[in-house]
């Protein structure tokens, strides 16, 4: 491995003149937190994994093998991920690997790619590291390689700048009726009314057309408009994951400590400082939030248990208030110790898709969900993670995603459904994540 510390760059400025195809961008955007300290850029992958649905079968076994061939130990000085997998798993291939119900249509469902070059950015030193691995597309580690990619990828940083454009996308376009969404949210609730389920997260889709910007600029923009600590970009090929999530889906650091960090219960921010507490307040004390929110902890508890040590199992943080650009939300954290006989792999198959986007019991909620939503998620729900040569993990839960194909944007908001939901406020819920979503189109928010 050839490392250097460099100069703290404009990241947005830098993956603007990086190659595009394979690009992946983690950043941990908006205010300086324990879960925002590093940011990483990767790019021209050795290997690329772009895995259609005749695949669905195919995407746990390559993961498995890929992390096996690249195993390594990583430098204690340099920030945890050095080179490794990022990849993104769909929601799709989610209710595949629950319900075994094949994808309904011809969207990638995972993608990932294994990287030696990566530009790790420190936001508490702020500084930069640059780092080459020299691993191969056998995944061998070659010296000679490892000096030429790096002197390469200084070439490109030390390059002209180039410049973004303002996004110019359309009004976007209500694909599921909010009519329709509230009628189905009252067919959640009888289904919970029968015994069936205690919550689900029921989502609704908005479809636009893009005009004249990259993947790149609608990133950048929503960004400045909704910063957020599991911001990411990823391009592969005609398909563009553009994220702002807040969530966390899971960690798994050096030590073998298993993090999990689900968000239930809701509610937009106010630029008045009264109101604005006013609705912090009224959020931390609403009974349907804090239930909402503590469905999903046992649900998680329990999934994460499938691969933890007997009795490491602890929640430390319920329902804690967390204020983001936009909206707040209620987050709880769960901590365990992974089993030794397990890694970072078995652990996503224990736990995807996180429950805080399908509901409890996972199972039947997931039914549900396939049933009523109109329209399949995608990466929509799904996650975005970074893999270590040494078996650290970090992922996100990808909502406030924007999903880009060729020229069409599609993204979603939903919420948890309980039987305390009432219908409107549902909706009038779902309207505020779309806000944080909509102010990169041409008119401020969709109403």
């Amino acid at each position: 491995m050839i490392f250097k510390r460099i100069d703290y760059l404009d990241a947005h400025a830098l993956i603007a003149k990086l190659p595009k195809d394979g690009l992946s961008f983690l950043e941990s955007s908006g205010p300086l937190s324990p879960t925002s300290r590093y940011s990483y850029i990767a790019f021209d992958p050795v290997k690329s994994f772009y895995l259609m649905p005749h695949q669905v079968d195919k995407v746990w076994p390559a993961l498995k093998d890929t992390f096996r061939s690249i195993q390594s130990s990583n430098n204690p000085d340099l920030p945890p991920f050095q080179g490794g997998i990022i990849g993104a798993l769909s929601y799709d291939f989610g209710v595949w690997h629950i319900l075994k119900t094949p994808p309904k249509d011809q969207s990638p469902i995972a993608i990932f790619g294994v990287y030696d070059l990566v530009i790790a950015y420190d936001r508490v030193d702020q500084h930069c590291w640059l780092i080459s691995t020299g691993v191969n597309c056998l995944f061998d580690v070659d010296p000679q390689r490892a000096k030429e990619r790096f002197s390469w990828a200084l070439s490109l940083i030390h390059s002209k700048t180039a410049s973004c454009k303002e996004p110019c996308i359309s009004t976007p376009r209500v694909i599921h009726q909010d009519e329709c969404y509230k009628r189905d949210i009252n067919t959640v609730r009888k289904y919970i009314e029968d015994g069936d389920i205690f919550q689900a997260n029921l989502t609704q889709m908005r479809l636009s057309s893009l005009n004249n910007a990259s993947a790149i600029d609608i990133y950048s923009k929503l960004i400045k408009y909704n910063p957020a600590p599991f911001s990411a970009l990823m391009i592969y090929k005609d398909t563009a994951i553009i994220s702002s999530s807040p969530e966390r889906f899971t960690k798994l650091d050096a030590n073998g400590c298993i993090t999990t960090s689900p968000i239930k219960g809701t509610c937009s921010r106010s630029t008045d400082p009264e109101e604005d507490k006013l609705k912090r307040i009224t959020l931390q004390e609403s009974q349907k939030d804090r239930k909402e929110n503590i469905m999903i902890v046992d649900l998680m508890r329990n999934d994460v248990s499938k691969v933890s040590e007997v009795g490491s199992v602890q929640v430390p943080e319920l329902n804690q208030l967390q204020s983001f650009q936009t909206v707040h939300h209620l987050v709880s954290t769960i901590h365990s110790q992974i089993d030794p006989n397990y890694d970072a792999i078995d652990l996503l198959q224990a736990i995807f898709p996180g429950g805080s986007i399908t509901g409890a019991p996972k199972y039947r909620a997931m039914e549900i969900i396939d049933e009523l939503e109109h329209s399949n998620r995608g990466f929509y729900c799904g996650s975005i993670f970074y893999l270590s040569h040494e078996g650290q993990m970090d992922s996100s839960i990808l909502i406030r995603t924007i999903i880009q194909e060729n020229h069409s944007l599609h993204f979603h908001a939903g919420g948890g459904i309980t039987w305390d939901s009432d219908a409107q406020s549902e909706l009038d819920e779902c309207i505020t994540k779309f806000n944080a979503i909509t102010q990169v189109c041409d008119h401020d928010s969709y109403t």
